[in-house]
């Protein structure tokens, strides 16, 4: 009897320590909608990449700081390697869109 205790409450701290782990990785996204919660201005709601992770781009709250998020257009240039930080553009141009 003490094993099955032992052992229900082992597999039950290996549970927690996995969760754990899984909501604190930085590249999570609870919604699948490829943008990382950490960057999501609607983390709870299915959108685009194009719109801050959002269905729409009225959807974006006021009280959402973009300058949370290190890629504000998310077109995989950091901001502060990005010369159209806020124009979605190419990795190949600088971060700018390309003509």
């Amino acid at each position: 009897m003490k094993k099955v205790i032992l052992f229900s409450l082992a597999i039950f701290f290996i549970s927690c320590a996995q969760q754990k782990t899984i909501a604190f990785d930085p590249y999570f996204d609870s919604d699948l909608d490829g943008v990382p919660d950490y960057k999501d201005a609607c983390p709870d709601q299915y959108g685009s990449p194009f719109n801050l992770g959002c269905p729409d781009e009225s959807d974006i709250p006021e009280s959402f700081n973009r300058q949370l998020s290190t890629d504000a257009d998310l077109d995989g240039v950091p901001d502060d390697e990005d010369e159209c930080p806020y124009e979605y553009g190419s990795p190949f141009n600088m971060g700018c869109p390309t003509e």
